[in-house]
């Protein structure tokens, strides 16, 4: 069951407009490192302003137009406080109307989650997907137990982290995020296994590698002092590096910063034996 949509935001900065109609040229595996992140920041600086028609319809009408088929992406900012509150209460009334099967493995946390056709990567297992696109590590540990833990899921994947960092957060905020997300789980689910993967390196935000390295680091500890094995932290850098120890260019979307299918193919494989039920310390919660 994938619930998550895309929705424009209101407010977007003119950087991020001019963003949304740049062209898209094709990065291929065979192009070569330096020429790709060249292409990729020529890109950038080049942008066309945005198209007429756009500027015309503008974006009050253009959430007219997807509004009624939006569930959770990256979604403007509410009257109140909550920016989130429509797209998690989206998610709540497709989980009611959809109900999950016992012992569901959820997938929740940001854009990176949003994207992944978890019914096609995993199509033995039963899959749910909460993601909500431009969140943080905080806002997954926030609506966990309205999204995920009524449903007392078998095993919860978790990705976020990197919006985090780019907001200015500290490797050590998005820890002690993680942390409160882990420990709502776990006093009311301690039977689920969380699968936290790692925040990843990409393209566009390379210039934070450091910054994501430390929080590696970090949430790795928090799994390897998890004292019942509960959280298991998933390094994905090193799948997602080329010989020079640079992001490859064939598994991120031309923006850089999201997957393409052979990046979620890369993730798939890598994390699909740690979803496998084992009897019977890995049965579901009562």
């Amino acid at each position: 069951m994938n619930l998550s949509s895309h929705i424009p935001p209101r407010g977007r900065s003119e950087e991020s407009q001019r963003s949304l109609h740049a062209p898209h040229p094709v990065c291929r595996a065979a192009v070569g490192r330096d020429s790709c992140f060249a292409r990729f920041a020529a890109r950038c600086a080049t942008a066309s302003t945005p198209r007429p028609v756009v500027a015309r319809v503008g974006w009050g009408l253009l959430l007219v137009l997807f509004g009624g088929v939006c569930a959770a992406g990256a979604e403007p900012a509410a009257s109140g406080t909550d920016r989130w509150e429509q797209s998690v209460a989206k998610l709540e009334e497709g989980l009611r109307a959809h109900p999950p099967a016992p012992g569901a493995v959820f997938f929740l946390g940001s854009s990176s989650i949003v994207g992944w056709n978890v019914k096609k990567s995993f199509p033995d297992l039963p899959t749910v997907n909460c993601g909500f696109g431009g969140s943080q590590m905080a806002d997954a540990a926030r609506y966990v137990d309205r999204l995920v833990i009524p449903w007392k899921p078998r095993v919860l994947v978790v990705y976020s982290g990197d919006n985090d960092l780019k907001a200015g957060k500290s490797p050590e905020q998005v820890r002690d995020d993680f942390r409160a997300l882990a420990e709502k789980v776990h006093a009311q689910l301690p039977r689920t296994k969380i699968v936290l993967i790692g925040v990843k390196p990409s393209i566009a935000r390379w210039n934070l590698i450091e910054k994501i390295r430390a929080t590696n680091k970090l949430l790795a500890a928090c799994a390897e002092h998890d004292a019942q094995k509960r959280i298991v932290f998933v390094d994905v850098e090193p799948l997602m590096l080329d010989a020079d120890g640079r992001p490859r260019a064939d598994i991120f979307k031309d923006d850089g910063l999201h997957l393409n299918a052979e990046g979620y193919a890369l993730w798939t494989k890598r994390i699909a034996p740690l979803l496998e039920a084992k009897a019977p310390a890995d049965s579901p919660n009562k």
